[in-house]
């Protein structure tokens, strides 16, 4: 019998679950990375510029993330929803990356829906360079209570 796409992703999803905490699939960085890195090294030197940079990277990462998150798990849109006690189209807009209107409380209840944790924290444009540079699926994706061998 052959497998379905969705059969298949909820395969996928399980495994990415289970390597969750493998050092081997974490860590990897883009081939060009450095080379923004030393360019917004240079343009951060203008306050207007690395404030709206940095605003706009937070937007994207944490709808990527969501995204990241929901895809990880096998879920749909509206699995996700279910488990947050939202609505799709809300889900929908969540994982826009143009999106910009955040609320603690939503993250909270996204976070929860995944079992994890929120962290919201005030970093240094340093700290946030090392974050784009890092920035790929494999580091935004997060294991649920139950798989993280770090917290049992």
């Amino acid at each position: 019998m052959a497998e379905t796409s969705e059969s298949k992703t909820k395969k996928d999803a399980i495994n990415d679950e289970q390597q969750c905490h493998d050092p081997a699939v974490q860590g990897s960085k883009g081939a060009n990375m450095n080379d923004l890195a030393v360019i917004l090294k240079q343009t951060f030197k203008d306050k207007d510029y690395r404030h709206g940079y940095v605003d706009d990277f937070l937007n994207a990462y944490i709808a990527t993330q969501i995204k990241v998150l929901r895809e990880q798990r096998g879920w749909s849109q509206k699995e996700l929803a279910d488990h947050a006690g939202m609505m799709q189209p809300r889900i929908s807009v969540l994982e826009n990356v143009n999106y910009s209107s955040w609320s603690i409380k939503i993250l909270r209840k996204i976070a929860e829906a995944f079992d994890l944790t929120l962290c919201v924290s005030f970093e240094n444009f340093g700290s946030r360079l090392e974050d784009i540079e890092k920035f790929s699926r494999n580091n935004l994706e997060r294991c649920s209570f139950d798989k993280d061998v770090k917290a049992r």
